[in-house]
């Protein structure tokens, strides 16, 4: 996920509205801060290269370490600022064309993205969370992450989900990091396959219905 080399998740510019004093003697103006729109645009992809997949993935037992890349777009939620100067997305999304060195794990992600950000387009840094579903060829997987951005030190991202179908006794923990210059909306991705479920704090609920 990203706006934009260091703008990835912090390209829409706080906004602040001066309230001028109608006082005789003129009192001076208090800022006072004005909800703020959502972006009208989704980012747009990075035009940089993505690096391939490794040829294979590696094997520990019943566990399995797998990369490759994830391609997004993204749809940013209604946003408002609050006095505290932290400027508030909710109900976005994000899809994303997923492929790994790995069938199980190769498809297509669709999540939601709330945001938490301070600072501008330049200078700043957010906080993301959200719930999604990987659909592949077999099933499906479910969960939740959670991930930062700063102007300085760029992205951390980590995903832990629930198998379902096929992969109803697996879970999957995948994350990546890019520094400040790697930022994008399409980049490297890592995790690892294993049997089990995820920490109790990380899990989603699945319907025991669930079709895939």
């Amino acid at each position: 996920m990203t706006v934009p080399r260091t703008t990835r998740y912090l390209g829409v510019p706080l906004a602040f509205a001066l309230l001028a004093s109608a006082c005789a003697g003129g009192a001076t103006p208090t800022p006072v801060p004005t909800p703020t729109p959502a972006p009208t645009t989704a980012p747009s992809l990075s035009p940089a290269a993505t690096p391939s997949p490794s040829p294979s993935a590696i094997a520990y037992g019943p566990a399995t370490v797998v990369e490759g890349i994830e391609s997004c777009n993204a749809t940013w939620g209604p946003g408002t600022t609050g006095a505290e100067g932290m400027t508030h997305y909710r109900a976005g999304s994000v899809e994303c064309k997923v492929t790994m060195n790995d069938p199980r794990v190769t498809g297509t992600l669709k999540s939601t993205w709330s945001i938490d950000m301070w600072g501008d387009g330049q200078k700043g840094l957010a906080v993301m969370w959200g719930e999604g579903r990987l659909t592949t060829a077999d099933g499906a997987w479910e969960g939740t992450y959670s991930a930062t951005n700063t102007s300085t030190t760029g992205d951390i991202l980590m995903y832990w989900y629930k198998g379902t179908g096929a992969y109803a006794d697996l879970s999957y923990v995948m994350w990546e990091r890019l520094t400040p210059a790697q930022v994008s909306w399409s980049y490297p991705v890592q995790g690892i396959i294993y049997p089990g479920s995820p920490p109790e704090r990380y899990r989603v609920t699945i319907p025991t219905d669930a079709g895939e």
